[in-house]
C-alpha cells in the first residue's frame, strides 16, 4: 500500500475532531490564565519600561508618601499653583528659596502672612524688585518689627514740613521755605495772624504751631500761645494767631505739616 493510502486511511472524522479539541483547550486554557491574573503576581519585572502611563494613574492615587524627597523641582511646579493653603506655618525658609527666585507670579494675592514665612527667611536678595506688593501681603501681617527703620528716612523726609517764622510783624521766615509756599501779616499791627498759602491743599496735613524764642534775654514761655486756623473754603491755606499773656501779639513761631 502506498505512503498516501496510508495516511488517508488514518485521517478519520475521529482524528480530526480530537486534534481541533486539543487546540481549543490548550488555546483557551492560555487565554485563561492571561486574562485572570491571581493578587499581587504583577511586579516591576512583568511591566515593560515606560508602560504605566499618566491615563492609567488613577486621580488622586499619587500623594505625598508615594513622591521621594526632594526629587521634585520648581520645573515640576506649576506657576502659580502654590498659594498659602498649601504652605505649611514656617515651612519656607531661606535655604528653600534660591536668590531672585519669588516674583510677583508666584505669590498669589494675600498668600504672604507673617505665619507662613520663618523669621528672618525672606530677604531682599529673594524676592524680584517689585514682586510684593499691597496685595501680597496679608493684612496687619507685617509689624513694625518687620521693617528695616533706616529705610524709612526719606519716607518721614517728603511727608514732614518744617519752618519757622520771625515775630516782626510781617511773617518774615526764620528759615528758607518750602518751594511754592509764602506767607503774610493779616489783621494789621500787633493781630498775631500770620497766613500761609501753600501750593497744593493741606487740610488733610496734622499741623502743630510751638512759640519759638528768637531773642536775647529770659522769656516765660508759658505765656504765649500759638493757635492753627484753617479753612475749608481755602484748602491751600491756614492762619497761625500768636498771643503773649492773653492779648495778640506778632512772637516767633514754628510750624510743622505732616501729610
Amino acid at each position: 500500500m502506498s505512503k498516501t493510502r496510508r495516511f488517508r486511511a488514518t485521517f478519520s472524522y475521529a482524528n480530526v475532531v480530537s486534534t481541533l479539541c486539543l487546540f481549543l483547550l490548550l488555546g483557551g486554557g492560555m487565554a485563561v490564565a492571561a486574562t485572570q491574573l491571581g493578587k499581587n503576581t504583577v511586579g516591576p519585572k512583568q511591566l515593560k519600561k515606560n508602560a504605566v502611563t499618566a491615563a492609567k494613574v488613577k486621580a488622586g492615587a499619587i500623594t505625598g508618601a508615594k513622591v521621594k524627597d526632594g526629587s521634585l523641582t520648581g520645573a515640576d511646579l506649576q506657576n502659580g499653583s502654590l498659594g498659602g493653603a498649601e504652605l505649611q506655618d514656617g515651612s519656607v525658609s531661606a535655604a528653600k528659596l534660591a536668590n531672585g527666585s519669588v516674583g510677583a507670579a508666584k505669590l498669589a494675592d494675600g498668600s504672604v502672612g507673617a505665619a507662613k514665612l520663618q523669621d528672618g527667611s525672606v530677604s531682599g536678595a529673594k524676592l524680584q524688585d517689585g514682586s510684593v506688593t499691597s496685595a501680597k501681603v496679608q493684612d496687619s501681617s507685617l509689624t513694625g518689627s518687620d521693617i528695616n527703620q533706616s529705610t524709612l528716612t526719606a519716607v518721614r523726609a517728603s511727608n514732614v514740613i518744617g519752618m519757622g517764622f520771625e515775630g516782626d510783624g510781617s511773617c518774615s521766615a526764620a528759615t528758607p521755605l518750602p518751594p511754592g509756599v509764602s506767607a503774610e501779616h493779616v489783621g494789621g499791627s500787633g493781630s498775631g495772624a500770620c497766613q500761609i498759602t501753600f501750593p497744593s491743599s493741606v487740610i488733610d496735613c496734622a499741623a502743630t504751631a510751638t512759640p519759638h524764642v528768637r531773642a536775647s534775654g529770659l522769656v516765660l514761655l508759658a505765656t504765649r500761645t500759638a493757635q492753627i486756623i484753617q479753612f475749608t473754603e481755602a484748602p491751600n491755606k491756614l492762619e497761625v494767631d500768636t498771643t503773649s499773656n492773653g492779648s495778640f501779639a506778632d512772637e516767633p513761631f514754628d510750624l510743622v505739616l505732616v501729610c
